[in-house]
């Protein structure tokens, strides 16, 4: 079986089995941009207020692979 190449502007995520705390990412990954390998986390949130109150979306962060 070949091996996964990461393409450039692409990434992916996988559910987080190592979560110990709400503080923990529920996603892990990683994605290729611009030549630069980064590491995925991400959170599932609610908005808590104004027109979209009750919506569910995703919040990202990215941090550079050293």
């Amino acid at each position: 079986m070949a091996e996964y190449q990461q393409k450039d502007n692409q990434g992916s995520l996988f559910k987080n089995t190592k979560r110990k705390n709400d503080q923990h990412p529920l996603y892990r990954g990683s994605a290729l941009i611009g030549g630069q390998e980064y590491w995925i986390s991400a959170w599932i949130n609610e908005v808590r207020s104004g027109e979209k109150a009750g919506e569910k979306y995703m919040s990202l962060k990215l941090d550079v692979k050293e």
